[in-house]
């Protein structure tokens, strides 16, 4: 009942965008050629603002070069680049970019909420055994519900730069005896993977430019080819409309309130989509200080929404 519930919102949704539709979860669509230059240029200049350097960078290529001969502090080995107080002002540009694509979109009134801040990722060409070992590494199918997305959730993933079409991620389909209790937060990703192996591979390779909407029952990892580049993305998710849904209720973990924990990282549809207008997310910790993100269910970024007092 659940999926039908799914389906028939995402049917809702595809006929409101220009888009591919990859399957009745699933979507695709191609962003503008000026509102992705707009991301791109905030993301590349978010970016080698994190470096800390005075050289100039000028290409991606020097992106890539740059990180793998040095030590970049706020980069999380799943590849996060998190937003710091030195980078505010270049992390706000990077979200009201990436608000100018969606209210292209003019799917404003189907988002009840979002997730926030987003995230910038930047994926190596070999991954790391240890980061194989942690409790979420994104190289495992998962859905983003399993650290603590609502269950009205579908994950947003932009591509940006790098490799995309030999590092990128794969997409997986629910099967027919899907269970809402799959998507229920989980200690660790491996847990899942017995909910994951009755997924079914889509064929599908994502493209530069391109804007995916899947909900959260398209479980998803993080795919390389042997041999590949690094590539940088942005990934995120909104909580939408979904009219009679009913899913699963959220436990809890190593004494972990889950629920409480995303709702503390929700923000709503009016607040976000006036950042870099009335609104400005502001981080106050360093370069230098990390933040805890108990196992997987924190976001890793310490952020503070300031709000303009002005009318």
């Amino acid at each position: 009942m659940s999926l039908k519930v799914r389906k028939i919102f995402f049917k809702k949704l595809a006929s409101r965008l220009n888009c591919k539709k990859i399957n009745d979860l699933m979507l695709e669509i191609k962003i503008e050629d000026k509102l992705f230059k707009n991301l791109y240029d905030a993301t590349f200049n978010y970016v080698t603002k994190c470096f800390g350097t005075k050289k100039i960078i000028k290409s991606e290529k020097e992106i890539f070069d740059f990180i793998k001969k040095n030590k970049i502090k706020n980069i999380t080995p799943n590849g996060m680049i998190v937003p710091k107080r030195e980078v505010c002002l270049e992390f706000n540009l990077v979200v009201r970019s990436y608000i100018e694509i969606l209210e292209s979109l003019k799917i404003q009134d189907l988002i009840e909420s979002f997730h926030f801040p987003p995230n910038i990722r930047f994926k190596e060409g070999n991954v790391k055994a240890s980061n194989l070992r942690r409790r979420h590494p994104t190289e495992f199918f998962h859905s983003d519900t399993w650290t603590g997305a609502m269950p009205n959730w579908i994950a947003s993933h932009l591509y940006l730069m790098g490799d995309l079409g030999r590092n990128n991620i794969r997409y997986a389909y629910p099967p027919i005896d899907f269970s809402e209790e799959w998507l229920k937060p989980i200690e660790k990703a491996k847990d899942g993977q017995k909910f994951a192996k009755k997924f079914k591979i889509i064929n599908f390779k994502p493209k530069k430019g391109t804007f995916i909407f899947a909900d959260a029952t398209i479980i998803h990892h993080s795919a390389r080819k042997k041999n590949c580049g690094e590539r940088i993305s942005l990934d995120t998710g909104l909580n939408m409309k979904m009219k009679g849904l009913k899913s699963f209720k959220y436990p809890k973990i190593n004494n972990l309130n889950i629920k409480k924990i995303r709702l503390d990282e929700t923000i709503s549809n009016k607040d976000f989509l006036n950042i870099g207008k009335k609104n400005f997310l502001y981080f106050p910790d360093s370069m230098n200080k990390k933040k805890s993100t108990g196992g997987g269910f924190k976001h890793p970024s310490n952020l503070h929404l300031v709000k303009s007092n002005m009318s």
